[in-house]
Formats: C-alpha cells, structure tokens, sequence
C-alpha cells in the first residue's frame, strides 16, 4: 500500500564513508539514528521473546549493526522523503534485494520494515513496528543476523539480512 503526501524537493542519494551527494537543503533533514539505541530496544525483544499479533515467537539471538546495510536503509528513507511515499517499492521499482545488490552486501535472506514516526523516534519506530504483526515478525525471525536502519526526517526503513557466508 503507498501512501502519497505533499511533495518536497528532490531525490537524495547517499553511500555511507565514501560518497555522499545530497541536493539543496538536504542538510535541513533529520537523518540522525542513535543505531546503539536502536539495536538495544531491537534486541531486547529479540532476546526476550515477544508476542506478534497475539502469537509468542521465542528468543533469537540478538542483531549486529551494519553499515552497508544502513546505506541500503538510507537511499530507501531518502526516497520515501524525497518522492512523498511510504512503501517497499521504491519509486524508480526498485525492490529491497535491488537495493541491497546496488551497496554490494552478499544476502542469502533479507527483509525490511518501513514507518513514518515523528517524535522519540527510536522508541516510537521500535513500538509501532512491534505493534504490526508482520513488522514484529520480521524483528523477530531467527535466521536473520544483521540489521541496519536510517530515517529521512519521518521516514523510517530498517533492513535485516542474514549474510552469505
């Protein structure tokens, strides 16, 4: 489902420690993600076991933050900011493996969860994605190892993978 609201400027590109391009007035957005936050109120669920959409899911080992996986989270949130939309399809068609083979990461499984949250973002992000039963269920798989996240202003993407090894 996408939900359209009123345009702003631009598109926004981003490559995390190498590169990164940003259009007029980029700096006026709020990209700031306390990842160890993040990974914290993540994990606690993780590591507890939670209840998604009234059905216990068990204990899984906790996430590790990375990177590259932030910088696929980052172009997917600029995206969303830059083109008034929130879905997994990004407005080019991309889909999240697109992305995720576009910043070089080797998955061999991989999710995504996406949200619009205003206020105590991390706390809210973390709440409201806990909330959805399909978004707990993707924080919750056992398989996945690694996760990375990173806003636009309200947008929200966080990515999940399990790395080929």
């Amino acid at each position: 489902m996408q939900i359209t609201f009123k345009k702003y400027i631009g598109f926004f590109v981003f490559v995390t420690l190498l590169l990164a391009l940003s259009p007029a007035g980029a700096d006026e957005i709020n990209r700031t993600v306390d990842k160890t936050l993040l990974l914290e109120l993540i994990n606690d669920h993780r590591i507890s076991g939670t209840e998604c959409g009234g059905e216990y899911q068990p204990p899984a080992e906790p996430l590790t933050w990375n990177d590259t996986l932030a910088v696929a989270a980052q172009i997917h949130s600029d995206d969303m900011y830059g083109n008034d939309f929130l879905a997994h399809t990004g407005s080019d068609g991309s889909v999240l493996a697109d992305r995720i083979d576009r910043v070089g990461y080797d998955w061999r499984t991989i999710g995504e969860n996406v949200a619009m949250v205003h206020r105590e973002a991390e706390y809210r992000v973390v709440e409201g994605w806990m909330a959805s039963p399909q978004h707990c269920l993707n924080i919750m798989r056992g398989d996945f190892e690694e996760m990375g996240a990173a806003r636009s202003d309200k947008f929200w993407t966080q990515v999940l993978a399990k790395p080929r090894k």
